[in-house]
């Protein structure tokens, strides 16, 4: 696997499974895709190439989420886009590729897995019947403020 392979996984893929997971606690339909039917069945071929799509599809949708919300609420912070001379790309190509890829896509990870991991907490706390208590709320804070 190349750089820019590994970017696109880590960017998009997984959060993408992290958010599938989490709407398996309220879709039959993804928990089977990801876990099997029953236990005493195998996984599927099928379910295999369904659950990546799903996930490489939701991966994207989390980005939108992430661009929409992360990025707006970046911009209205005070960080300010950078004024970019696209003339002037042509020759510095390879380098804003390689910064892209060592530098861009691990943003995009982070963001897009505080969307992934928000929403799909939000799934599993709404299908649980137990109590779960504070703590796990409380452990689910800090991890949005780390990944954020």
């Amino acid at each position: 696997m190349d750089s820019k392979s590994f970017g696109l996984v880590i960017a998009y893929l997984l959060p993408g499974f992290v958010l599938l997971a989490g709407l398996g606690h309220v879709s039959e339909i993804a928990w089977n895709w990801l876990y099997g039917e029953a236990a005493s069945q195998f996984l599927s071929v099928g379910g295999f190439l369904y659950s990546t799509v799903a996930a490489l599809t939701l991966g994207l949708l989390a980005s939108t989420v992430r661009w929409l919300l992360i990025d707006s609420l970046h911009h209205a912070t005070g960080l300010r886009r950078p004024s970019w001379n696209f003339g002037r790309l042509e020759g510095n190509l390879g380098s804003y590729m390689t910064l892209v890829e060592n530098h861009y896509r691990y943003y995009q990870f982070y963001a897009n897995g505080t969307i992934a991991w928000s929403v799909g907490y939000c799934c599993w706390r709404l299908s649980t019947e137990e109590s779960v208590g504070f703590g796990s709320d409380l452990a689910a804070i800090c991890l949005t403020v780390l990944l954020f």
